[in-house]
């Protein structure tokens, strides 16, 4: 195992830098089981594939690659708990110094459910805030002190839980700042937390459906 070192986002080339792109990416699935996806640049003639994922039944749940090759090492393993609120990430799993972080999520039964996580790159605990639980459609994410860092727009027909585009993702200046590892940070904890209360929101509306 060899040991993962990041580069600023300004020296990742264009494949990889979002400073370009003003920050916006695109997320969407690409096949209709919604096991695959790609998160790709804004551009509206010929964007970039950025990342691309898989999930699973077994662990981990999600795959998270950088790139549009399904054969280049993890950027981050997600698992998920059935019986917990907490989903773990793992970033270069394949790494010697892999960083992993816990996604924990509360209040999923309220109107304004979070998911939060200890993040060593901003150094603060972030959270992801959704203003409802069944109309939400933007997911904003918060440093303790209030300051916005991302914002994540749900695609209309992701509100009745189906459609190939999921949404966008918007992210702030004081992200695209940090190294890659800040942008990575925040675009897989955002499309976790999007899988999660898909998911979630899924299980319950099939639960109401068949009382």
């Amino acid at each position: 195992m060899k040991e993962f070192e990041y580069m600023s986002t300004t020296d990742m080339g264009s494949s990889t830098s979002l400073v370009a792109n003003n920050g916006t990416l695109l997320f969407h699935y690409d096949n209709w089981k919604e096991t695959k996806a790609t998160i790709t640049t804004s551009d509206s003639g010929n964007p970039t594939t950025l990342y691309n994922t898989e999930k699973h039944l077994r662990k981990p749940n999600i795959i998270i690659r950088t790139g549009d090759t399904t054969t280049s090492p993890p950027l981050a393993n997600v698992n998920l708990h059935c019986f917990s609120n907490k989903t773990d990430i793992t970033f270069h799993p394949d790494a010697t110094n892999s960083q992993s972080i816990t996604l924990q999520s509360r209040r999923t039964w309220s109107k304004k459910p979070e998911f939060s996580f200890s993040s060593s790159i901003f150094n603060t605990t972030l959270t992801w805030e959704i203003p409802s639980s069944w109309k939400g459609s933007t997911f904003v994410l918060l440093t303790e002190s209030g300051t916005t860092l991302a914002r994540f727009e749900l695609e209309p027909a992701m509100k009745n839980f189906h459609g190939k585009k999921m949404g966008r993702l918007e992210l702030m200046p004081e992200v695209m700042e940090r190294k890659q590892e800040g942008v990575d940070e925040v675009v897989v904890t955002a499309y976790t937390v999007v899988q999660y209360w898909v998911t979630k929101r899924t299980n319950e509306l099939a639960a109401i459906t068949t009382v």
